[in-house]
């Protein structure tokens, strides 16, 4: 890994507590979730997960077809995350 740069931005106060408990569950700083996070979009090439305006139902249908296809739970993300420990993360 290269030299790191500090970011900063804002963020909802009480979003940002249930990130930090979270990432205590996953044993991983803010800043470490946030480095998952970039990975995955540079990764991917996109946001790795749907934005839109679609029904919720609808949208957690499509969410599980996607995850009971997705391969490769092992590997690796970034910090010793697994994908099926984040794949699990965002299904909260």
């Amino acid at each position: 890994m290269g030299k790191t740069v500090k970011v900063n931005f804002r963020i909802d106060e009480d979003l940002k507590k249930q990130v930090d408990e979270l990432g205590k569950k996953l044993h991983m700083s803010f800043s470490a979730l946030m480095n998952v996070y970039a990975a995955q979009l540079v990764r991917e090439q996109r946001i790795p997960f749907e934005i839109s305006a679609v029904p919720p139902e609808t949208a957690e249908k499509n969410s599980n077809a996607a995850a009971e296809t997705a391969p490769f739970d092992d590997e690796i993300i970034a910090d010793g995350v697994t994908a099926e420990q984040m794949k699990n993360w965002l299904k909260k």
